[in-house]
């Protein structure tokens, strides 16, 4: 199991943005094709310490779903656009995936995920686009 934080920098939110990445180590190592993702997005936009809390879960379901989980870090903004300040929707739905994409072997389909949301329940998270396989 791997697990990055990284740092980047965003047009968007016009600054840089904290992110977490998990995944299946091995399994991308030898990919031959690209991974789904599962998107992290907490709710209220609360720093890494209130996210890091669901670590285990994140990790868990990255290994053994064999997929990407991405949480972006929002910053108070509640994923929301602001009349006069950063894009943050437009930032989640538009520049983030493009980012993780080109950094990662991750796939550009965006489908709602019914069962994720029993799982990732738990977590103080809401789905904003994902893939699960079964």
């Amino acid at each position: 199991m791997a697990h990055i934080e990284i740092h980047a920098l965003s047009v968007k939110l016009a600054g840089t943005f904290e992110a977490h990445v998990f995944f299946p180590e091995q399994e991308v190592e030898k990919a031959e094709e690209k991974f789904p993702v599962l998107w992290m997005i907490h709710e209220d936009g609360t720093g890494t310490f209130d996210l890091m809390r669901h670590a285990a879960l994140m990790e868990k379901i990255a290994e053994e779903k064999k997929m990407f989980v991405i949480a972006p870090m929002i910053s108070h903004s509640l994923a929301t656009n602001m009349a006069f300040g950063t894009k943050n929707e437009e930032f989640l739905v538009e520049e983030c995936p493009e980012i993780f994409r080109f950094l990662y072997p991750v796939s550009e389909k965006k489908e709602w995920c019914g069962k994720a949301c029993n799982e990732a329940s738990r977590c103080v998270c809401r789905m904003f686009c994902c893939q699960w396989r079964t």
